[in-house]
């Protein structure tokens, strides 16, 4: 194979097709992670070869998935392993997090002889893989292990150890001071290990202990323990004296033991109140247990135990289960092994009713506490293809095609993903292009036509027809864009036969179609059909200053059978039944005739969008009459001409008829009046609206005063498109608004800063995008980057100016550098802050990315000026995040 092409994965070769990628354009989700944080959370669920795949797709992934795939490793010793080479490994031993060690009773080697250390090393196994251990190789290798463990101690968190048995191994586990889990296999050597003089030094900080093939000895004070297990008032002391053990989970399994290790065990039992999982395998579990219980009943253990495994070889009477379970209330899950003999005191019964009283309890309790102790296993279903398929939409058409060639599960999860956004778009130069597709590509369209669920035709009319000649059908389409690429000055006959095709898509997906946004001027039919559709939430029409029509919205909306929740309406002129409204007269008559039919229609409008050029007096009021009939209005955007007197003149006239106020539930309100507006009407209309929090002004709006928003509790402040927003203005509304949450505006300078040296009261400020100016004979950059850093909840900070503004700039203005020396560690304090957006004087080198990586750790994305070694270091180290 040619080196200069691309590896493709197995049996998906006709995704490269060029008219493939021609034809589908998949676009990206508005919220999105990267693809490292993304390719991070899969690895941490894949076995080694699957990582080994994914790691050769590109240099990318290989950069993210190569640590972890050098997170475990698993060593064997002997000539003829195949495991990777000291060499390597040294080279990569700080990705190491596990390590698995099978050990050769022939050589004997341990990594450690090596003079391998792994600073971040987690988890360490050791296993055999040779004959039975014995003479003078035991004690070799116990030596190097043991030296392993201290040289790792201080890191190691879980500890699996399948050989050993000294006492200098005992004490190097001892020395473990962050180990929470230690599993020790001992199948062939019945040695007891002294435990409690393992738990004095130790000090049980551990949560999870398995004991497999071990006889546990209890030293001086399991000594005492000769016979039935009766025990005085003196040796209860000596228990509680004991320091509490954080034992979670515990497991006692071997082959047979007498009366005096399995009483040895019930001790472990006894000094880990905490206990929630037990599993016993052995005799004397609950003869022993009920008799500590009715002797001392006051005694608190296993009273938060919920699972309880038991494989008894002896007899398990009723008295003595019943006396256990009775006494541990939040037991909930019981497995008795086939190997227990019920004997004469059957158990069965209240077995039966100990399962039927689980299966009372609520399923979300039991998931909790898998959870709360184990987490989701690597080996279940749920860590593939769930996990692959919850992050998936995440993911760029370019990344999801990638994630098809790693393997044939991965490619079951991630290809309804690829279908699921399809774009059609026309040829070269405006031409039909479906025509000249191959059979092929249209044979997948209509193969995956049951995964689209959003459409987007951005085709020459003529396409269309070709289509609805190929019967495609979407069953699960919910969202649908139509615009038509052409010169909008010339239409000719095609025109009829393109709205027949349009209304013929919709209609055959009116039954799912919640979504539509059409970039064409709806004619009759298509018109019938959009109000035909029953499950329609939103829909945005567009149409063009050269195609603007009569959009009579009245009739329409009688015969709409949904409940549509947003309606946008671009460069339309609204007309309001039979004649346009030319007087207010008209406007106010229409609404007394149509006010409890509205209400009684439910008009349950929540975002409406209407934006014109400049349309009449007539189309304003159609209109106001639109804003007017839906009292449920929450969020409004009106764009044309004298929007805001038209307004103000409304709220007064329905308040003077006693009609009652409209829009109180209105919060979110962008207004954008192309002409001048009077101060007294824009107070009025903003005192008329109670549950404003969001305001998006843009016009002039002439000598309008700080102290008309100043009295309001917003939110969200945008003034950036406004002229009369000076430098002033700014910074008298940043001292004199402190629920502001995220503004944005023009321009301050630090003589307006100066000027009023009130401080910024919109300490929960969030996002804040504003340009600074230096105009002061000071060029003070210091004294606002102190106001500034003052905002220690900000998450997002723009500081780049307009293109517009930049222009209008003095050149006798100064600009903010941003560099250390200027006074940049003043942000430090911004430990919050996620998005950086740096003004176009500003220029970073090494020194201001290193103080970045140290001081705003959140730091997701930055656009500013940077050398080399600044793109380096910020590059590498926000992409790992």
């Amino acid at each position: 194979m040619p080196r200069n092409r691309r590896r493709e994965g197995p049996r998906h070769g006709r995704y490269r097709h060029a008219a493939q990628k021609k034809l589908i354009e998949i676009s990206p989700p508005k919220s999105r992670r990267s693809l490292a944080d993304v390719l991070w959370i899969i690895g941490g669920f894949l076995d080694t070869t699957s990582l080994t795949r994914c790691v050769q797709v590109d240099r990318e992934w290989s950069k993210v998935l190569l640590p972890i795939l050098w997170k475990k490793v698993v060593k064997e010793s002997g000539d003829k392993s195949h495991d990777p080479p000291y060499r390597i490994l040294q080279k990569k031993e700080e990705h190491v997090r596990e390590l698995v060690s099978r050990l050769n009773m022939a050589g004997s080697a341990f990594p450690g002889q090596h003079g391998l250390v792994f600073s971040n090393l987690l988890h360490l196994t050791t296993e055999t893989a040779g004959p039975n251990p014995f003479g003078h190789i035991v004690g070799l290798m116990e030596h190097n292990i043991t030296r392993f463990i201290r040289q790792h101690g201080r890191n190691l968190k879980r500890l699996v150890l399948h050989v050993g048995q000294s006492r200098q191994l005992e004490d190097a586990m001892a020395t473990c001071s962050s180990l929470e889990s230690l599993t020790t296999h001992l199948p062939f050597v019945g040695r007891g290990m002294d435990w409690m003089r393992w738990y004095r030094v130790q000090g049980f900080r551990l949560q999870t202990l398995q004991l497999i093939g071990r006889q546990p000895n209890g030293g001086a004070l399991g000594n005492e323990f000769v016979g039935r297990f009766v025990m005085d008032q003196e040796m209860v002391g000596r228990i509680s004296q004991a320091p509490p053990s954080s034992l979670r989970v515990l497991a006692l399994e071997a082959a047979c033991f007498n009366s005096r290790s399995a009483q040895d065990r019930v001790m472990l039992v006894l000094l880990s109140p905490n206990l929630r999982r037990l599993c016993w395998s052995g005799s004397q579990l609950f003869p022993l247990l009920s008799e500590f219980i009715r002797a001392y009943p006051q005694k608190l253990f296993c009273k938060e135990l919920e699972f309880l495994s038991v494989r008894d070889q002896g007899e398990i009477y009723e008295a003595d289960f019943k006396c256990v379970v009775e006494f541990c209330p939040t037991l909930r899950e019981l497995d008795l092994k086939e190997s227990c003999n019920p004997g004469k005191g059957s158990i069965m019964p209240k077995q039966q009713r100990l399962e039927e009283a689980q299966q009372d309890q609520p399923l979300h309790d039991s998931q909790q506490h898998q959870d709360l102790l184990h987490g989701i296993s690597p080996s279940s279903p749920l860590a593939i293809s769930e996990i692959l398929d919850l992050i998936a939409q995440f993911l760029d058409r370019h990344s999801l095609v990638l994630c098809l060639r790693v393997c044939h599960q991965w490619y079951q999860v991630f290809s309804w993903r690829v279908w699921e956004v399809v774009t059609m778009r026309t040829g070269k130069g405006g031409g039909p292009y479906f025509q000249i597709l191959y059979p092929p590509t249209l044979d997948l369209i209509s193969i995956n036509a049951n995964h689209i669920r959003k459409l987007v035709l951005r085709v020459y009319p003529g396409d269309i027809r070709f289509l609805g000649a190929h019967s495609m059908h979407c069953p699960r389409l919910s969202e649908l864009t139509i615009e038509m690429v052409g010169d909008p000055y010339y239409r000719d006959e095609r025109d009829q036969l393109l709205e027949e095709n349009l209304a013929s898509v919709v209609v055959d997906h009116r039954a799912t179609l919640k979504k539509l946004v059409v970039h064409v001027p709806p004619k009759k039919e298509l018109m019938d059909a959009m109000a035909a559709c029953s499950q329609l939430e939103s829909l945005t029409t567009h149409c063009s200053y050269l195609e603007e029509e009569h959009y009579h919205w009245k009739e329409w909306y009688a015969m709409l059978k949904s409940p549509m929740h947003s309606l946008t309406l671009i460069g339309w002129k609204l007309c309001y039944g039979d004649s346009t409204l030319h007087t207010w007269d008209s406007v106010i008559s229409s609404l007394a005739m149509d006010l409890r039919q509205t209400k009684a229609r439910g008009m349950s409008l929540q975002n409406l969008e209407l934006r014109a050029r400049s349309p009449s007096t007539s189309y304003i009021n159609a209109q106001l009459v639109l804003v007017i009939k839906n009292p449920d209005l929450k969020r409004l955007t009106w764009s044309g001409g004298r929007t805001i007197a038209r307004l103000a003149e409304a709220f007064e006239i329905f308040e003077r008829r006693h009609y009652g106020l409209f829009c109180q539930q209105l919060e979110s309100l962008t207004l954008q009046d192309h002409g001048r507006v009077d101060v007294i009407a824009f107070k009025r209309v903003i005192e008329s609206l109670p549950a404003l929090v969001d305001l998006d002004i843009r016009g002039y709006l002439g000598s309008v005063t700080t102290s008309i928003l100043t009295g309001l509790r917003l939110r969200t402040l945008r003034i950036d498109q406004c002229p009369w927003a000076t430098s002033t203005v700014v910074q008298d509304l940043l001292c004199s608004m402190p629920s502001l949450q995220v503004f944005s505006a023009s321009v301050i300078s630090d003589a307006a800063i100066h000027e009023d040296p009130r401080p910024w009261v919109c300490t929960g400020l969030k996002e804040l995008k504003v340009m600074f100016r230096l105009v002061s004979d000071a060029k003070d950059e210091a004294l606002i980057l102190h106001r500034v850093c003052q905002l220690e909840g900000l998450e997002k900070l723009s500081l780049r100016e307009e293109v517009e503004a930049s222009k209008t700039l003095d050149r006798d203005c100064g600009h903010l550098q941003l560099r250390l020396e200027n006074g940049l560690d003043r942000l430090k304090t911004l430990k919050r802050l996620r998005v950086f957006q740096a003004p176009e004087s500003a220029s970073w080198e090494e020194s201001e990315a290193l103080w970045v990586l140290e001081n705003w750790k959140q730091l997701r994305e930055i656009d500013i000026k940077m050398d080399i070694k600044a793109k380096q270091l910020l590059g590498h180290r926000l992409m790992a995040r």
